[in-house]
């Protein structure tokens, strides 16, 4: 197998695939690359009980169209530490003039009811606050808080010195029916929300994305001479035969491999059709970390590492891919299973 190295295909390339993943962007959880962020908990001793707060945000990715969601979950240890009229108020930093405000707010509530409270514009850029009603005392209330946040101050092609918020109690004692008055605010979470640069959430979303595929990825296996593939335990019928090449490498329909990537988009792999009059027709696929450029009149795949030639081959006029390249443009190279016995591969 070949490799050549073609400088000009190969920026157009990585033009072609910043636009496409920009295109398709899910929302992540995390706050730091590469990491996802856990719920932070935060017990404060209230009354004759305690309230526990659970939080947890998502990254803001400068340049992408989704917006993260951030979470904040309220227990009391017993029912009745939460009383009618109590007002909670949260508060989260700023960085000089950069803040973040809520998009949209919307509460669950179980064993007490909670509506938000309209505050001054003065504070609306920075604060939020809820307020509990409650009649029957006997059920332990919970209170679940769902956001989306609108980011000022920050250009979207901003790279250096971002700012990472942090989510606080407002522990204001002039504020009316304060829960938590005391003398200065009460930390909930450092890191409540990080804001990635356009590098950093392609990064992000790459690294995100490659867990996914590694944790889902379903069980793959093909039988050499026939012509169907098991999907995990299920079977599906195939158009046309698996064989082993004269070089000994399985083959498969390259229709195939559209068919299977067409079928895991729900796991983060993405596949288009492209045409160019230089190089005739291709495919591109996305799937984690890597992306691949399928030449289909060339024979030949484009990936990070250059073009490598005379990857496909034709027999009855139809285009066969090796099972190995398959594993490479899905990412998992390391799990192929080769069962002599039983004459199957198995991917995944």
């Amino acid at each position: 197998m070949e490799k050549v190295k073609y400088d000009s295909i190969k920026k157009f390339f990585a033009m072609l695939c910043s636009i496409l993943i920009i295109w398709n962007v899910p929302v992540f959880a995390g706050c730091a690359v590469m990491e996802e962020q856990q719920y932070i908990e935060k017990q404060i001793n209230v009354r004759d009980g305690s309230i526990t707060f659970w939080t947890k945000g998502e990254p803001y990715l400068l340049d992408y169209r989704c917006l993260p969601e951030l979470y904040i979950t309220i227990k009391e240890s017993k029912p009745g530490v939460l009383k009618d009229g109590d007002v909670i108020y949260f508060e989260t930093s700023k960085d000089n003039e950069r803040y973040f405000v809520i998009n949209d707010f919307s509460i669950e509530s179980d064993g007490v009811y909670a509506k938000e409270v309209k505050i001054t514009k003065k504070e609306l850029d920075n604060h939020i606050a809820i307020r509990i009603s409650r009649g029957d005392t006997k059920k332990q209330g919970v209170i679940k808080i769902y956001t989306t946040p609108y980011l000022y101050g920050i250009d979207s092609n901003e790279t250096e010195n971002l700012p990472t918020f942090s989510l606080w109690l407002d522990a204001d004692k002039t504020k009316e029916n304060n829960l938590f008055s005391e003398e200065q605010n009460i930390l909930l979470n450092e890191c409540f929300m990080d804001v990635l640069s356009s590098k950093e959430a392609a990064i992000f979303v790459q690294a995100q994305s490659q867990s996914e595929l590694e944790k889902k990825f379903p069980k793959l296996t093909f039988t050499i001479g026939e012509n169907s593939l098991m999907w995990g335990s299920t079977q599906r019928e195939l158009e046309h035969t698996i064989y082993i090449n004269q070089n000994g490498s399985a083959m498969i329909s390259l229709e195939y491999l559209v068919y299977i990537a067409q079928n895991l988009e729900d796991i983060g792999v993405r596949i288009y059709d492209y045409h160019d009059n230089q190089n005739g027709d291709s495919y591109i696929v996305y799937a984690g970390e890597s992306s691949h450029r399928i030449f289909v009149e060339k024979s030949a795949i484009q990936n990070d590492e250059g073009i490598f030639e005379n990857v496909l081959e034709q027999k009855d006029g139809i285009n066969y891919i090796s099972l190995r390249w398959v594993a490479k443009i899905f990412s998992i190279e390391n799990r192929i299973v080769w069962n002599d016995e039983q004459k199957t591969i198995t991917l995944g």
